[in-house]
């Protein structure tokens, strides 16, 4: 069995010059669930674009693409592999609110799928060219349950089909680029 653990907010965090002891020796936190708890996997979100029209960052992790790799080079050089939780949202995301990203807003099923398609090929081979070490990726796909795409989600003449179909693109993304096999994809169901 593997331990892991979410280390998203650590590039905020560390903004803030904090001091982390243990038994009142200066640790750094990477190294230290590498070395001292027997961690191997280091769970990182990715949002899409999380800041505001203005540029301030919404808070809470703002792991945007170069901040998700600044981290996930520190758990791979601590030793520890990266789990990519893709969150396909600007922000946090819940089952009851996932907002699409800014850049996605307006667009038909077609348009979302081939954005959402051409992100997640875009993010792995970016991944795969700085050489960033992952045990595999999960996806917050609760988007298909809240956004507010009624022809093409949950409310034209076949709810349910959109389901399958963005998750085979979103799978054969992943397949071209290879990523391990234990990647998990679980589209939450359409709620009518």
């Amino acid at each position: 069995m593997k331990l892991g653990v979410d280390l998203s907010i650590q590039d905020e965090l560390d903004e803030l010059h904090p001091v982390y002891t243990y038994h009142g020796e200066k640790i750094e936190p990477f190294s230290f669930f590498a070395n001292h708890s027997g961690i191997s996997v280091v769970r990182l979100r990715l949002w899409h674009n999380p800041y505001d029209e203005e540029g301030h960052p919404y808070g809470g992790g703002t792991n945007d693409l170069e901040t998700f790799i600044r981290l996930a080079k520190r758990a791979n050089n601590a030793g520890m592999d990266v789990l990519l939780d893709f969150h396909y949202s600007d922000f946090w995301v819940d089952p009851s609110r996932q907002i699409p990203p800014k850049a996605w807003k307006g667009l038909d099923y077609e348009g979302i799928k081939a954005a959402l398609s051409q992100y997640t090929r875009e993010t792995l081979l970016r991944l795969k060219k700085e050489g960033i070490r992952l045990a595999g990726s999960k996806s917050e796909m609760r988007f298909l349950t809240v956004w507010s795409f009624p022809s093409a989600f949950c409310g034209g003449s076949t709810p349910r089909k959109p389901v399958g179909d963005i998750k085979a693109t979103a799978v054969s993304s992943k397949q071209a680029t290879q990523l391990p096999k234990k990647s998990i994809l679980k589209p939450k169901p359409c709620v009518t």
